[in-house]
């Protein structure tokens, strides 16, 4: 199998942290008639496991832009499908999304159907739930102000307390990281996607250090995925099987 080596895009001058925008974008340049693929890979020949339609919007980047083949690839989640598009039928369009905050981690922010506590639940968001827009409407009831959103396919009520915007660029960690809980014959596979059904990239040895955190996590079912570069590739590896290892810090490659 032919392994593509990949140009990392936006770096900082400093070359030590890295940043994700959390911009929606919106498709550009696409016929009436047609779709935007999303692909489990960044090229066209990975497998189609989803289309955007020409005038879809609520497109939230979650890495950085890679370059293939001269065709720079970004990878999004869009309707709950995360996978790849090609950068040049997108367009930032940065109405700011919105994360929930102040939520205990075993619990959920409600979506009502009306803004206060007293309208039924039509839907929930989890404690880390990001991606959210507020579509316009605020109102005061009493002490709280409410606000509509859309989270994924669900529309309704929020208390505005309960979330806070992801409009600023996010700066990463500046600590390395390393490979852990793997045994010493095995090791740790990176992958196109933060899924194993996604093909690997390359296999990360159980001792590796030097690891670079290059964008945020994301949730798949019960396991969380973050985007990395080591060895000069970018993909996608299993959260438990890395932690922080800031004692010996280093520096990106310019």
């Amino acid at each position: 199998m032919r392994y593509w080596i990949f140009a990392l895009l936006a770096l900082f001058a400093s070359s030590s942290f890295a940043a994700v925008s959390p911009c929606y974008y919106k498709v550009t340049n696409v016929e009436q008639d047609d779709m935007l693929w999303i692909r489990s890979g960044p090229n066209v020949k990975y497998q189609r496991i989803g289309a955007i339609p020409p005038s879809a919007t609520e497109i939230l980047a979650t890495g950085v832009d890679i370059n293939v083949d001269d065709t720079y690839w970004l990878p999004v989640r869009y309707q709950g499908i995360y996978g790849w598009v090609n950068r040049d039928f997108l367009v930032e369009d940065c109405r700011c999304a919105y994360q929930v905050e102040g939520v205990k981690t075993d619990d959920q922010l409600w979506v009502r159907a009306g803004p206060s506590v007293k309208y039924k639940k039509v839907g929930s968001i989890p404690h880390n739930g990001n991606g959210i827009q507020v579509t316009g409407m605020t109102v005061h009831v009493q002490n709280d102000i409410w606000a509509t959103i859309r989270y994924n396919k669900i529309e309704g009520w929020v208390n505005l307390h309960y979330i806070t915007k992801q409009c600023d660029l996010v700066t990463l960690s500046q600590c390395d990281y390393k490979v852990v809980n793997v045994k010493a014959d095995d090791s740790l596979n990176m992958r196109f996607g933060p899924s194993t059904k996604y093909e690997k990239v390359l296999a990360i040895p159980a001792d590796a250090s030097n690891i670079q955190l290059m964008g945020e996590g994301i949730k798949v079912g019960k396991t969380t995925w973050i985007p990395i570069q080591y060895a000069d590739k970018t993909g996608w590896v299993n959260q438990h099987y890395v932690q922080k290892n800031c004692q010996t810090p280093s520096v990106l490659k310019q």
